[in-house]
């Protein structure tokens, strides 16, 4: 009776500590049972409820950090430096590497997709959810990953038009993406820095009731965007063996760079809650930023590819890095 006693305990630890990769299991699992949601007649529903969604998870980190707390997300400089490093030269030089081999598997268009998803910025919406539920700087994390995308709306075009051997004349329209960005994580990040400011003791309760939100958030943006991977139909223009060729790249390519971002991080003086901000920001690649970009790109290109296939090692990298990352927030609060 003891040690059953004692093995019921131990489940219910072990599903409490697994709990939120349990159910980024069930998410994934969903998206194949009810892809509906990303279909392309519903896709416009479901990206107004993922951009609330990013809205609302900054306007309650608005909420919650003190904005002394917040400008010094600035420092240190060196965490900043190794993001962007990774962001913009380590990553594509890895991937560089890894397309070596695999171009003897994989058609131009795969191999071509492998380096512009390493050319792409980092996440903000989950780069921050998953370093404020793995007890990380957040405002670290805010601060790079912000930092990042701005950059990328420069350096993607230049990139990806440099690699793509254009001529430097396609014109390509970056506004639309700047004015999503400060609707969607400027504003209302200074709307909750604001609303703390003059109502401190009501915003300091929000945000505490508030704290289940960022995972609740990376649930959704998990599930939506294997559902519109499902629902695309891209996969299925591929044949099994290409497919399983992509899926094994992108694995390869997410282990590693994600293994080297780790140690590397390592070296450069971190504090524990610095370092797990610096590891989602270097690591991950945004879907949001980098997808508008890279099509404004090839539109402006005219390129003679199927710009589809391109686009596939994003569509499979974008879910698999917010899966691994869930599966680590448990180790990372246990390392805390």
């Amino acid at each position: 009776m003891a040690f059953q006693t004692a093995l019921n305990d131990e489940v219910i630890y072990w599903v409490r500590q697994q709990g939120f990769m349990l159910l980024l299991c069930a998410a994934v699992l969903m998206a194949f049972v009810w892809p509906q949601p990303g279909h392309a007649n519903a896709v416009g529903y479901a990206d107004l409820a993922a951009d609330l969604s990013v809205a609302l998870i900054f306007f309650v980190q608005g909420l919650s950090l003190a904005t002394k707390k917040m400008l010094a997300g600035s420092r240190p400089v060196r965490l900043h430096v190794f993001v962007l490093g990774w962001n913009f030269i380590l990553f594509p030089a890895l991937a560089s590497l890894l397309n070596a081999p695999m171009s003897f598997l994989l058609g131009q268009e795969l191999c071509m997709g492998f380096w512009m998803l390493a050319i792409l910025p980092t996440t903000i919406a989950s780069a921050t959810a998953l370093t404020a539920a793995s007890g990380g700087a957040v405002p670290q994390a805010i601060f790079v990953s912000i930092l990042s995308n701005l950059l990328a709306v420069l350096l993607v075009p230049l990139l990806a038009v440099a690699y793509l051997s254009h001529a430097s004349g396609a014109d390509v329209s970056l506004f639309p993406v700047l004015i999503k960005l400060c609707w969607l994580v400027l504003l209302p990040l200074a709307l909750g820095q604001c609303l703390r400011r003059s109502c401190r003791a009501w915003s300091i309760a929000v945000s505490q009731r508030a704290r289940w939100l960022p995972q609740v958030a990376i649930l959704y943006i998990v599930y939506l965007s294997f559902a519109q991977t499902v629902s695309s139909g891209v996969l299925t223009t591929l044949s099994i063996g290409r497919l399983l060729t992509v899926l094994c790249g992108v694995l390869l390519l997410l282990l590693l760079v994600s293994g080297a971002v780790w140690r590397s991080s390592g070296l450069i003086n971190l504090g524990p809650g610095e370092r797990v901000a610096a590891f989602y920001a270097a690591s991950q690649k945004s879907i949001a930023t980098g997808l508008p970009l890279l099509t404004a790109v090839f539109a402006a290109a005219s390129l003679p590819w199927d710009t589809g296939l391109i686009l596939v090692p994003l569509i499979v990298y974008h879910p698999l890095q917010l899966l691994l990352g869930g599966i680590l927030v448990p180790r990372f609060n246990e390392r805390a």
